[in-house]
């Protein structure tokens, strides 16, 4: 069968109102009315049968105990499943609810309920089965709030035949700063845990993205700027580890926000890390939510890509513990990376010598000698020096 897919695609801008003081988990952007659900509601990742629902409670309550309901009407009177689940600080207050029981290609409405106070009601979709000819997505990314208004996101609210939403990735932006009335919240780069909650917080506010998520069912998947600009495995353009800190923490608490404040389902709880997904939408596509940053990219540079994993094999370590020493002695493999004239494409040798040899060859290096000065240039030891202090691989 012809397998289709039916784009409407929209460049992003942006948002709608400014919010203030980021200690305060209300702020002067929220909605007054929509206490204490003030973010909205969500849903994503659909299949057949089930569905994430999403909210967040401000409260200043040590926990909240939440209500939930999904069902066929508007009315939401013929209740489909119902639950109730706890939510606290550990969460950030973010409330996610795998919704079962469903039937494919169908709307469903739910709603949220808690101390006698209800959330916005949301619509949301499930997966069709078999034959299908044609759907229509909405596809968004780059949505840096400081640079302008969601004008998109409300563009598509107007429209009522589109299927679900996209999204690939730069959900949020990490930068500080800022110009009036569109500033980030807070006002630093984030880098911690708590620095990516209000950021996530903050555009969440944003009533063009908030009516968004209230219609239609997410597919998402970050990109870079959910943790910092050109992000890779270990390491990224926009961090510092003289001055930000470790990356390694900084990825972590960017996902883990990430997961918090986004309706979508955890591949693999037990690889936090990983969020690459497959959804098939009946016999029309087979749609995959790939990870090109984080754990998919070992350099955010072109040339070289297997160099560094081959380097770390040679030197008996894994990629994430040569990217943390480096780190540390604040080296930039992609110095070495930028003069590649091509891949990297060799078989892990056990001899170490002849390992750095092969990839300083690989990298433009013509001579073993002209490789191993540069190496000690950067790291102000020998290749030989250098293996001596690292572990062997059984303890990394």
């Amino acid at each position: 069968m012809l397998r289709q897919l039916l784009i409407a695609a929209f460049l992003l801008p942006f948002a709608i109102s400014a919010q203030n003081n980021p200690n305060e988990p209300t702020r002067s952007g929220a909605i007054e009315c929509l206490a204490p659900f003030f973010h909205g509601v969500a849903s994503g990742d659909p299949q057949q049968d089930r569905v994430i629902l999403w909210t967040r409670v401000t409260t200043d309550s040590t926990n909240a105990v939440v209500n939930w309901r999904i069902a066929s009407d508007t009315a939401i009177t013929n209740i489909i499943n119902s639950g109730t689940v706890t939510t606290d600080d550990t969460k950030d207050f973010t409330v996610k609810v795998d919704a079962t029981g469903l039937q494919p290609f169908t709307w469903y409405y739910y709603e949220f309920e808690t101390e006698g106070k209800r959330s916005v009601r949301g619509r949301t979709r499930t997966l069709p089965v078999g034959d299908i000819d044609s759907l229509r997505f909405a596809i968004v990314s780059c949505a840096d709030y400081t640079n302008g208004y969601y004008n998109a996101y409300a563009k598509i609210t107007e429209r009522n035949d589109i299927f679900a939403v996209i999204h690939l990735g730069d959900y949020i932006y990490e930068y500080g700063g800022g110009t009036a009335p569109r500033n980030h919240e807070p006002s630093n780069e984030i880098l911690t845990l708590g620095d990516y909650r209000i950021r996530h917080s903050h555009y969440k506010l944003d009533e063009d993205l908030m009516r968004l998520h209230q219609q239609y069912p997410f597919f998402a998947v970050w990109d870079d700027h959910e943790t910092a600009n050109n992000a890779w495995f270990g390491g990224a353009e926009n961090h510092t580890p003289g001055t930000e800190g470790d990356w390694f923490d900084r990825k972590a608490a960017g996902v883990h926000a990430y997961y918090e404040w986004m309706p979508l389902r955890m591949p693999d709880p037990a690889e936090t890390m990983r969020i690459f997904r497959k959804f098939n939408i009946g016999d029309l596509i087979d749609l995959y939510m790939m990870d090109t940053r984080l754990q998919g990219r070992v350099l955010a540079y072109n040339g070289g890509t297997h160099a560094f994993t081959l380097a770390a094999q040679a030197l008996g370590l894994s990629p994430r513990t040569l990217a943390r020493r480096m780190q540390a002695q604040q080296l930039d493999f992609s110095t070495l990376v930028d003069q590649a004239r091509r891949d990297a494409a060799l078989q892990a040798v056990a001899d170490t010598r002849q390992a750095l040899a092969d990839i300083g060859q690989s990298l433009g290096f013509a001579e073993p000698s002209t490789f191993w000065r540069a190496f000690k240039r950067w790291t102000g030891q020998t290749p030989a020096q250098w293996r001596l202090q690292q572990p062997s691989r059984g303890e990394v």
